[in-house]
């Protein structure tokens, strides 16, 4: 069996909250804008559409919003045409017919010795959109094609940012009732003993319970030494309340990727202490880790560490569960923390808590998300839910593939440039492009009346989106 794809539509959109008082300008152009892939794909003559949404970040994968959608639009042209065979692996297969892409247009083949992925964020995205079509012309889920025991949820959000800059705020915070379950976590700087401080705080606050928070994780991305460990764990070893909690604390990234000297010194000397206070403290490592070659690399480490995933710097889910698998090969049975989640807007959202779901051990995920004022204009419909009892469990929307669509309002407001790839050649009248899409899209204005409604009822943090994490 096949699908064989007829379009590729490439529609650049604002994604982040219409500017108000005549603001003109999104104060972080970078983020402000992604990049939706509408693919449409015949099986068996019926027409199936998949969406993805290419989330390019020039701070994460070196990748520009523009020149994203540059490189999408070689991408999207090369597509048309093509045949998406099936096998027992949808991931694998829509894994496979990108490399095949990749190969005739960059000359990129599978075995390219490259530092990191060429463009992953707009290969997710098109992986994303090809993931969707296909789930969709079996009318099941993305989580259930990749084989999740349960396609809706719920995905624990257990991971909450703070700033650490300011710990008697933290303090003052969770004293006055702010109690997260889960794990704290923040940046930050060289400043150990600031570090100390903020764990100091966080154990008076919970008390020491377990059932209020689990642990703190430090966002250190390479910037510390072996020193700065020992400092660390000295001083905590000193602290009378630190020692009476049962806190746990996950350094995330502490040394450059390419010190691997370092980590493997620093978990030697924390497997070799005779103290299970200082055997609390875990090392969650991304850098260098985001291929199944990187994990072969870092081959001694695997048993001793925790990962953290971020599927933009990955560029399929194939590869995501390639590099897991090549990982628990080699003894890895620690946490997974997937990471982005707040950089993320509501297609990658979906995408993300699909992942979690097809996950044997529940992962780390975050919980910060925003509203949008003065009104929502949705990109797509529905979107992740919250349990009313816990506003913690995310749940997907039912439905074949993402079980979301793309919103009218979204198109009518937001849109920046759009373009189609079709065997009859390319749209770029973006005029009557436009109208076609929003004639196609979902109308989401009979939805405004429900939300205004439930927005008089419902706290903040139970809105849709996500936001920037620390």
């Amino acid at each position: 069996m096949f699908m064989q794809i007829k379009t590729v539509d490439l529609i650049q959109i604002r994604n982040m909250p219409v500017p108000r008082d005549g603001k003109t300008k999104l104060p972080m152009p970078d983020h402000g804008y992604s990049t939706i892939v509408r693919i449409c794909a015949t099986r068996d003559g019926v027409r199936h559409v998949g969406l993805g949404e290419i989330r390019a970040l020039n701070s994460l994968t070196g990748e520009t919003p523009d020149k994203a959608y540059e490189i999408a639009q070689q991408l999207g042209r090369a597509l048309v045409g093509l045949r998406l065979e099936e096998d027992d692996n949808p991931a694998r297969a829509t894994h496979a017919l990108m490399d095949g892409v990749l190969r005739s247009e960059f000359g990129i083949a599978p075995e390219t010795l490259l530092p990191e992925r060429f463009y992953p964020a707009v290969r997710l995205g098109f992986d994303a959109a090809l993931l969707d079509a296909l789930a969709r012309s079996r009318d099941e889920s993305v989580a259930s094609l990749l084989g999740a025991g349960q396609t809706t949820g719920p995905v624990q959000r257990n991971v909450h940012s703070r700033k650490f800059s300011k710990p008697s705020k933290i303090l003052n915070s969770m004293m006055h009732g702010d109690h997260p379950t889960g794990w704290l976590r923040g940046r930050v700087d060289r400043s150990v003993k600031k570090s100390v401080s903020v764990l100091k705080a966080i154990a008076l606050a919970s008390g020491g319970d377990s059932d209020i928070l689990e642990g703190v994780c430090y966002v250190i991305n390479g910037g510390w030494t072996p020193k700065h460990v020992d400092v660390l764990t000295t001083q905590m070893s000193e602290s009378a309340p630190l020692r009476q909690s049962s806190l746990k604390v996950l350094l995330e990234q502490p040394f450059p990727a390419y010190a691997t000297g370092w980590y493997q010194d620093l978990l030697n000397r924390i497997a070799a202490l005779d103290d299970p206070f200082l055997g609390r403290v875990r090392v969650m490592i991304e850098d260098g880790v985001r291929t199944a070659a990187g994990i072969e690399r870092s081959a001694a480490l695997m048993p001793h560490v925790d990962i953290k995933i971020v599927p933009q710097t990955h560029g399929s889910l194939f590869a995501i569960r390639e590099a897991l698998d090549r990982a628990r090969a080699l003894g890895f049975d620690g946490r997974i923390y997937l990471g982005n989640a707040g950089m993320n807007t509501e297609l990658n959202s979906l995408l993300l808590a699909s992942l979690a779901l097809t996950m044997t051990q529940p992962p780390l995920f975050s919980a910060d998300r925003k509203s949008e004022e003065p009104r929502p204009i949705r990109q797509f419909h529905p979107q992740l839910t919250t349990d009313p009892a816990d506003r913690h469990r995310l749940f997907l929307p039912k439905g074949a593939g993402w079980g979301s669509e793309l919103c009218r309002s979204s198109l009518e407001k937001r849109l920046r440039n759009c373009i189609r790839f079709s065997c009859n050649g390319i749209e770029t009248k973006t005029t009557r492009l436009k109208a076609q899409l929003i004639a196609e899209a979902f109308d989401d204005s009979t939805l405004e009346i429900a939300h205004t409604r439930e927005a008089a009822t419902t706290d903040k943090d139970d809105n849709t989106t996500f936001t920037h994490e620390a």
